[in-house]
């Protein structure tokens, strides 16, 4: 009796640490299964966070985009208007003689009240009647043929490309021919009569530059740079930059009504120029 007794007791307590120890196991795996669980979850949630940042830097990258478009349509407006302006301006040259205000030189120049070129332009620079209207219809054939060439250029959208330049370069060349026609001097009274820069003025020199050190002074006409007729400020830079660099050259330059040769090294003279437009000799 003792004996069945003490099985008993023994059967007892193994049931009793088995209840223990599945308890303990079942909430070990319950925990597991909980971790899980939670691990899941901060997966997710880091899979939204890269879902939402890659979606907003899609939508900032789209914004900038939209501004690069907003500023190129800006700038094309802009050009546009600079063309519009350059037009403009270049209408006004004619009565522009680089620093003499416009009082002045409509005062001095009656020709130029109306702001038109015209026979009467040609004939006050000393062209014969007959050559005064021939000039006169070149000169007003190349002006309006280089006003709708740019108005076209602008209204189809090629201004700024190769096909411009290529036909500006064809109305050049058919000014070029004039000058070569009519001959360095007879040009300048062409140049005269349309407004345009016959001349270059020295407005000053630069302390220490080879134009100081060769004699010339503010006020000097360049007339002749390395023996080619200088008739405006392009004309000189582009004489300048071509040969050998440091060769000497001769410079006439008009003072006081008078040439005066001078001798200067090839390249940058040191001075400050002005183109103008002088009426020449009869």
């Amino acid at each position: 009796m003792q004996g069945l007794s003490t099985i008993l007791l023994a059967s007892i307590s193994a049931m009793v640490v088995g209840i223990v120890l599945g308890a303990n196991v079942f909430a070990k795996n319950d925990l597991s299964a909980n971790d899980f669980i939670d691990d899941s979850d901060v997966r997710v949630e880091n899979v939204f966070e890269s879902t939402t940042i890659a979606a907003d830097l899609s939508s900032t990258l789209d914004e900038v985009l939209i501004r690069l478009a907003e500023t190129e349509s800006r700038l094309q407006e802009h050009q546009q208007l600079l063309v519009q302006l350059s037009d403009k301006l270049s209408v006004l040259e004619p009565i522009s003689l680089g620093g003499v205000s416009l009082e002045e030189e409509l005062v001095k120049e009656p020709q130029t009240l109306s702001g038109v070129v015209g026979v009467e332009a040609f004939l006050d620079a000393g062209f014969s009647y007959d050559k005064a209207v021939e000039l006169d219809e070149r000169y007003a054939d190349l002006e309006l043929r280089g006003l709708y060439l740019r108005d076209q250029a602008l209204r189809e959208g090629w201004i700024s490309e190769p096909r411009f330049a290529e036909e500006r370069a064809k109305l050049s060349s058919e000014e070029e021919a004039i000058s070569d026609e009519l001959g360095e001097d007879t040009y300048e009274r062409y140049l005269y009569a349309t407004g345009q820069s016959n001349s270059v003025s020295v407005s000053s020199v630069i302390r220490k530059s080879p134009a100081e050190s060769s004699g010339i002074e503010g006020g000097d006409v360049i007339y002749r740079y390395a023996g080619d007729r200088i008739y405006d400020s392009f004309d000189l830079r582009n004489a300048t930059s071509e040969g050998e660099a440091g060769e000497t050259v001769a410079v006439e330059v008009l003072r006081d009504e008078a040439i005066i040769e001078l001798y200067v090294p090839r390249g940058p003279l040191g001075v400050q120029l002005e183109s103008v437009s002088l009426k020449p000799e009869p």
